[in-house]
């Protein structure tokens, strides 16, 4: 298996299953019901809120993959349009997913050569250090959704 197709394994694997931490984003919302995706929580964002960001930055760093420009900000990754419905919760979801796919299937197809080179600029490295992190990010807002779903089940 290429570099390439290891790590479009390891972010299919985080978004839809079969990974060896034996959850996975999808696994965890697809039966969520909106009242509790939009709820609040105390000194967290919530888990609405942490899914966009999460496709925020896969829909900003694919941009990149295809060719285009880095356009995303920090500051803006959690500036998600207001949620209230069920369609409007199935419908980031749905992006969600369609985003995972599409950056699944660029990273598929990357070289050694692109892994190893500069992710748009000297100072963010290169191709593998951003697609590995942007994996252990995923993972690292994976846990607090897992966490804030069992503190709602606890009330």
């Amino acid at each position: 298996m290429k570099l390439g197709e290891y790590i479009a394994l390891q972010i299919k694997s985080a978004f839809f299953g079969s990974n060896w931490c034996g959850v996975s984003l999808q696994q965890e919302l697809n039966d969520l019901p909106v009242e509790q995706a939009i709820r609040s929580q105390p000194h967290s964002h919530s888990i609405a809120e942490l899914v966009f960001h999460i496709g925020y930055y896969f829909q900003g760093v694919g941009e990149v993959l295809r060719g285009g420009p880095l356009e995303i900000k920090d500051k803006f990754s959690f500036e998600m349009p207001a949620i209230s419905t069920e369609m409007e919760w199935r419908s980031l979801l749905d992006r969600t997913w369609q985003t995972a796919e599409d950056f699944i299937q660029c990273v598929e197809s990357l070289s050694e050569e692109q892994l190893s080179g500069t992710f748009v600029d000297e100072k963010y490295g290169d191709y593998y250090r951003n697609l590995t992190g942007i994996v252990e990010h995923l993972y690292y807002h994976l846990g607090q959704i897992v966490l804030l779903k069992k503190g709602m089940s606890t009330h």
